[in-house]
């Protein structure tokens, strides 16, 4: 990390884009609270986003400790992203109109919908895909 910091201050591109490789090793991964600070310190934009997913999709909330480390305005903009999705099933009604030998018959066909609504935080909010409402928040 002191590699990064350094070579930012010093604008050396090479030893930056290293650096920041070294640090993104899936052997030994970065938390995401870390990978937003250090994103968001350092301008590195390809780490915020998918970070900012994990941490929208992990059901434990950011702590106060967490929200200290990124900053409390980008703790609360993904306080909204995560609280303002929740799945929903609802029935459609498709009425269609047959022909059975010499008559025409009416009938309904129901369908199960999942679609995303506003709402409290449930379980399956983990599995959601916050990637256009993280671009939107956080304006990325």
């Amino acid at each position: 990390m002191s590699v990064l910091k350094l070579s930012t201050t010093w604008e050396f591109t090479g030893l930056r884009n290293a650096a920041i490789e070294y640090l993104d090793c899936p052997l030994r991964p970065l938390d995401p609270i870390t990978k937003v600070e250090l994103a968001l310190q350092y301008n590195i934009q390809e780490w915020l986003l998918s970070a900012l997913l994990v941490l929208a999709r992990r059901s434990a909330p950011i702590s106060i400790e967490e929200g200290r480390r990124i900053g409390f305005e980008n703790a609360l903009k993904l306080a909204s992203v995560r609280e303002k999705l929740r799945l929903e099933t609802a029935v459609e009604e498709f009425p269609y109109i047959y022909h059975d030998g010499g008559s025409t018959r009416h009938a309904i066909h129901q369908c199960n919908i999942g679609y995303v609504a506003l709402g409290d935080r449930d379980k399956d909010a983990e599995n959601l895909d916050y990637t256009p409402f993280i671009r939107k928040v956080f304006g990325l």
